[in-house]
């Protein structure tokens, strides 16, 4: 009997500067997990992806006309290692502008903030 997998959440949150005119830097993110504890997931978890927008669920317009996006995984315990991408169009699309690995610790049942980017 294989014993059951422990998870937690992991929480990614993005500060996109106001546009003053132009277009966004960056206009949508991908997070992909890597490994759990140095190894490929026993469980296939997809990709996070979404559209940094005001209109975009988990994306809030500052005061300043800031954006700030938060990403929100359930993935399995253990130190886990991410794939942070940001794109410079919605939809994963066009020049990538930021990617980053990132690695931490995720313990079963609770939430863990792994990376802030502005």
């Amino acid at each position: 009997m294989v014993p059951p997998v422990s998870s937690g959440t992991a929480s990614f949150s993005v500060s996109v500067p106001p546009p003053n005119g132009a277009p966004p830097a960056m206009q949508s993110l991908m997070v992909s997990l890597v490994t759990v504890d140095g190894k490929t997931p026993a469980a296939t978890v997809p990709p996070f992806k979404m559209n940094l927008s005001k209109a975009t669920p988990g994306c809030s317009l500052l005061v300043d006309g800031s954006l700030v996006c938060t990403a929100k995984l359930a993935v399995p315990a253990g130190n886990d290692a991410f794939t942070v991408t940001a794109f410079k169009l919605p939809n994963q699309a066009g020049t990538r502008v930021y990617s980053n690995q990132v690695t931490t610790r995720i313990s079963g049942g609770r939430a863990t903030t792994c990376v802030k980017r502005s």
